[in-house]
């Protein structure tokens, strides 16, 4: 009877000891953000001014990444929250990219979302031997 006792306390305790998973607000995404862009290739650390502005379900952002003298850091679209403060952003169809671009650079795909007061980070890792990894480090602004 002892033993069903302490196994009944032990299970109270491990199911009230559980953390809530805190869901995101879509609403109070909603405004303009700057901060920046950071992605790790390989060992290579590259770093990006960027703009992001949330609208119900649109974004669109902005970003200094270059190529050839060619600006790509250009996006737009809407995103989806979903369970465990993840966030998928999808990219509006129209947007042509050419062949040297990195996809990394825009929001697109599915990004872990936190949140603390008035600043967001998303953050996208890619598994594998590239070890890939972008970070948009953001402060709300409006």
């Amino acid at each position: 009877m002892k033993q069903l006792l302490y196994f009944g306390a032990l299970v109270i305790l491990m199911t009230g000891c559980k953390k809530k998973q805190v869901e995101i607000d879509r609403s109070a995404l909603n405004g303009a953000y700057k901060g920046k862009l950071y992605s790790i290739y390989q060992k290579e650390y590259n770093t990006y001014d960027t703009e992001v502005n949330f609208n119900g379900n649109n974004y669109n952002s902005r970003n200094s990444v270059e190529t050839i003298g060619r600006n790509f850091g250009e996006a737009n679209g809407t995103f989806d929250l979903s369970v465990g403060k993840r966030v998928k952003f999808s990219l509006d169809p129209s947007l042509v990219y050419t062949a040297d671009f990195d996809w990394g650079t825009v929001l697109k795909g599915e990004y872990l979302c936190e949140t603390k007061g008035d600043s967001l980070i998303l953050i996208k890792n890619a598994e594998g031997e590239n070890k890939l990894s972008y970070q948009y480090r953001l402060k709300r602004v409006n």
